[in-house]
């Protein structure tokens, strides 16, 4: 398979190019145009083009094989269990038995996104979650696009669960001996007056109520902080109670050893403070033992990430998805949930849930309906109260053609081609955007919540400035200060104010006849 070096004749920097076992092109940036640089870089951009590669050859074993996928998936979810019930004091979560309870019996598996918080659903999802950090190849398995992977799930899970409790009734107060496989001694039972993790987050989540998302979030800063602090070490907690310093310390060290960023790592450490914090609440600890421990971001850096300025949005325009309407997987969506995410500051995950009937007239003003209601059979999410907000749609989408597009969409979702995550959220077209700026030789700290940030910076930067309270108003940040909670900032002076917002590029217009 080929691999170079080539110069982007835009920009003039040197990019590595090389083509991954599926055929797709492996495609970065240096991000300088001196050869001897961008040599210096080739060892860590080949090493990171050969994990990608490895990690695709190794699960095309499974491409062909349906047998092996049933038992690469079964063997994954017999595992997860083994390891909730040890990370829990020896037993199986409560929500478990929730999820068992009369599913054996029933042909219809609850997937929609209606059920989001069907219990089996809920151990589902916190499997697909576990496997991403210790078995993404189950996950691959999962996603290879088996039409009954959903009910082979269901069977895998209800079985492995069974097979589990029935170990744990053979063990008795006193576990007895057999051959194959061999028993594990169980752990001493949990004092009642203690709590584990999973107690905290369960007594969280009744309480707060919180995003998919953030769940999502905490249960990875668990997995992790469980794994740094393995069961099989004697001086492992087992409750809350007895978590110190030095094992949120070991958490640290095991971060510091994955290949995520500092932001990210801190995000995980966050994701415990949450429920030490809850813990602290509920008087069953006396202070957060995550207090003080964190990775260094430096200041330049995050601003880099943050927001694009104009001449990146410039270089971006310049995919062919831009340029020429050419697609991958996701189609128009890949055109226009970047460019309104752009134009209004909007997070990815309100405008991939939109409704046809979220597009309308208020007033004779064209505005985007953001509420996190239910509606035309989907749930829609929203990350706080200050989210739900009807925002006027900026005039150049008009001119682009949005609302000649949004007309051939039948009702439902607007953007049903991106599917809806176990977390409920839209992350195709954030791969797809990152795609897009690795092919234009883009930054490679900027993604699509850059346009976010970018768009409270071209707010600020426009004479004379727009007012922080009308951007908040526009982007769903609740305000900054206690006068400005009060009164809603009327439609008209959003749609002035956006108006003013020029992202300085302008992609190929969307033709109702291109196809004819």
């Amino acid at each position: 398979m080929m691999r170079f070096f080539f110069v982007d004749p835009r920009t003039g920097n040197i990019n590595y190019k090389h083509q991954l076992p599926n055929k797709k092109w492996f495609v970065r940036g240096t991000k300088t145009s001196d050869p001897r640089k961008a040599d210096q870089l080739w060892s860590t951009i080949d090493a990171e083009y050969n994990a990608l590669a490895a990690q695709q050859r190794s699960r095309s074993r499974y491409t062909d094989s349906k047998d092996a996928r049933r038992e690469k998936f079964w063997s994954a979810v017999a595992r997860f269990l083994i390891v909730r019930k040890a990370g829990n004091g020896g037993r199986l979560p409560a929500v478990y038995g929730s999820a068992m309870r009369g599913e054996a019996d029933k042909e219809v598996v609850p997937t929609s996104t209606a059920f989001a918080s069907h219990p089996f659903v809920v151990v589902r999802n916190e499997f697909l979650i576990w496997a991403q950090e210790h078995d993404p190849d189950a996950v691959a398995v999962f996603e290879m696009g088996d039409k009954n992977n959903e009910h082979l799930f269901h069977m895998g899970l209800i079985a492995s669960y069974f097979v589990v409790r029935e170990l744990e009734r053979l063990q008795g107060p006193a576990p007895i001996t057999v051959s194959t496989p061999a028993i594990p001694h169980a752990p001493a039972p949990i004092p009642p007056d203690q709590h584990t993790l999973q107690d905290v987050f369960e007594r969280w989540t009744r309480e707060t109520n919180p995003a998919e998302a953030t769940k999502g979030d905490v249960r990875r800063a668990m997995t992790i902080f469980t794994a740094a602090n393995p069961v099989s070490d004697p001086e492992s907690p087992r409750t809350v109670e007895q978590i110190t310093r030095k094992h949120v310390q070991r958490m640290r060290d095991a971060l510091g050893k994955r290949n995520l960023s500092n932001q990210t790592r801190n995000k995980r450490i966050a994701g415990m403070s949450i429920l030490f914090g809850q813990a602290v609440n509920e008087g069953w600890i006396e202070s957060n033992p995550t207090k003080g421990v964190k990775f260094e971001v430096k200041d330049g850096d995050r601003k880099k990430r943050e927001a694009f300025d104009r001449d990146e949005i410039k270089t971006w325009m310049r995919h062919p998805c831009f340029t020429d309407h050419q697609f991958d997987a996701y189609g128009w969506s890949e055109f226009w949930i970047p460019l309104l995410c752009l134009w209004h500051g909007s997070r990815r995950n309100e405008i991939g849930h939109l409704l046809t009937s979220d597009i309308r007239k208020i007033d004779e003003i064209w505005i985007i309906n953001i509420d996190g209601r239910v509606g035309g059979g989907e749930g829609k999410k929203i990350k706080t109260a200050a989210s739900r907000r009807e925002i006027p749609l900026h005039p150049k989408l008009i001119e682009m053609g949005f609302l000649r597009w949004v007309k051939t969409v039948p009702p439902g979702r607007l953007f049903d081609n991106c599917p809806i995550e176990r977390d409920g959220s839209i992350g195709c077209i954030s791969k797809i955007v990152r795609a897009q700026l690795d092919q234009v030789g883009a930054d490679g700290g900027l993604s699509l919540h850059s346009a976010r940030h970018s768009f409270r910076t071209f707010a600020r930067s426009v004479e004379p400035s727009i007012d922080p309270g009308v951007v908040d108003a526009i982007v769903g940040h609740a305000p900054a200060s206690q006068g400005g909670r009060y009164g809603d900032v009327p439609l008209r002076t959003k749609l002035k104010a956006i108006s003013r917002i020029n992202i300085g590029a302008l992609p190929k217009p969307y033709e109702t006849n291109r196809f004819l």
